[in-house]
């Protein structure tokens, strides 16, 4: 009787035990708890589509995550031969760059021109520079443009008698860790200029061919 008696207070003790471990805890002022929120990115190897272009600009259709968007296509006008030797386009143009890497190493965009060559008698124009001013730099989110966003780290250069001996000259640059996502460089009309040598000029429609590279990293 003595173990029978014994046994049945053990099993009763345990199972009022085991019955309170399972009720709930009473919160306390200061306890905590915790839960997740995630995100995901990856890299846009699409085309990024140019905003607000000018009428004689160039979307390029460049793929990402590094993107050059848009480029400026020149037209310096019909003039007399022999009266003047500088010549201004007088529409607004823009170059549009999209840096979606993960990297953030900065980018730069080159200009490089051909001869001008003559469409009838297939002459150079010799002498023939091509010249710009530095654009206003603006960038852009959600797919327009924000004057709000600061453009410290990105960077509109002036170009100088750019020829085809001259090789690539540096037109638009944006720092390591500043030039992230989209960027425009925006000219005025007549910020493009021609020079071309009045003893060159011949009546003839002269056409070169600008060409536009973006690099990895700001320029030097």
């Amino acid at each position: 009787m003595m173990k029978k008696s014994l046994l049945f207070t053990t099993l009763a003790a345990a199972t009022i035990l085991g019955g309170l471990g399972s009720l709930p805890v009473a919160a306390a002022t200061g306890d905590t708890a915790t839960s997740n929120a995630t995100i995901k990115f990856t890299e846009n190897e699409d085309k990024t589509t140019p905003i607000e272009p000018g009428d004689k600009d160039k979307p390029t259709d460049m793929k990402g995550p590094l993107s050059l968007d848009l480029v400026p296509g020149l037209d310096f006008g019909s003039h007399l031969t022999k009266q003047e030797n500088t010549f201004t386009d007088g529409d607004t143009h823009k170059i549009q760059v999209t840096d979606g890497r993960s990297n953030n190493t900065g980018w730069n965009v080159t200009a490089q021109i051909s001869d001008f060559k003559g469409a009838a008698t297939n002459s150079t124009l010799t002498g023939a520079k091509l010249s710009a001013g530095a654009g206003t730099v603006q960038g852009a989110v959600n797919g327009a443009l924000d004057p709000t966003i600061a453009t410290t780290g990105v960077h509109s250069l002036a170009v100088t008698d750019l020829d085809s001996a001259s090789g690539a000259a540096n037109i638009f640059s944006g720092d390591a860790d500043k030039s992230a996502g989209t960027w425009q460089a925006q000219y005025d009309a007549d910020a493009f200029k021609l020079d071309v040598p009045v003893t060159s000029q011949a009546a003839d429609t002269y056409t070169a061919t600008i060409t536009w590279t973006i690099n990895d990293g700001p320029a030097k």
